[in-house]
């Protein structure tokens, strides 16, 4: 079950993007051509940024942990970096706990841009091209059978659930990695969204 959920895939909609195709319906359309259409233009608007996005769900789950870090973090500082609030925070959370739904309003999307850059500069700094949240479900990186239970709680030992690492835990030779993960890449592409989605509807 969790190997199957693991998969799934989420969808991120922009709520008014700067830029989207319109596929004209024409009149009496079947049931059949309205869905053929209706794929054809999700699949055109895909390459279209901040019309739509989707991820698998390890990899938004692992964006949705690290910006909650960062956050969480920000917003200790005596002096914010970025402006993020409570409520936003909150707003967020929703998304990344993937609440069909849920919105994200594009005033928290322009704040949400500039922590974005920032990670990214920091990311292209230390040279760290992969981020691993800990959601207690971990693989070996190279070999097959999967972990056991004794050594998936040894490993949660070593990196709490909901921690954050950039590269695997090495025990007896063997490299281990969290299960959920996202790269620069998967951030590069969230963050060209952001910019452009003027606030997102998750489904």
């Amino acid at each position: 079950m969790g190997a199957l959920f693991i998969f799934m895939a989420i969808y991120l909609f922009g709520l008014n993007p700067k830029d989207k195709v319109i596929v004209p319906v024409p009149e009496n359309a079947s049931p059949e051509m309205l869905k053929t259409l209706e794929e054809y233009e999700l699949k055109v608007n895909s390459e279209v940024p901040g019309v739509v996005v989707s991820y698998p769900v390890k990899t938004w789950r692992a964006i949705g942990g690290l910006l909650t870090i960062a956050i969480e973090s920000n917003l200790n500082l005596s002096e914010p970096t970025t402006s993020f609030s409570k409520d936003q925070l909150e707003e967020l959370k929703e998304s990344f706990d993937m609440i069909e739904g849920s919105q994200v309003t594009a005033e928290t999307c322009t704040v949400l841009s500039e922590l974005l850059s920032e990670l990214m500069i920091f990311f292209a700094l230390v040279k760290h091209d992969t981020v691993y949240y800990n959601l207690g479900i971990w693989n070996k990186v190279s070999e097959y059978p999967g972990v056991t239970e004794e050594m998936t709680k040894e490993l949660n030992s070593v990196v709490p659930l909901n921690g954050i690492i950039y590269s695997p835990v090495t025990i007896d030779n063997i490299e281990y990695a969290p299960a959920y993960s996202c790269t620069l890449d998967d951030l590069e592409v969230f963050a060209n969204f952001i910019e452009n989605c003027n606030g997102f509807l998750i489904q």
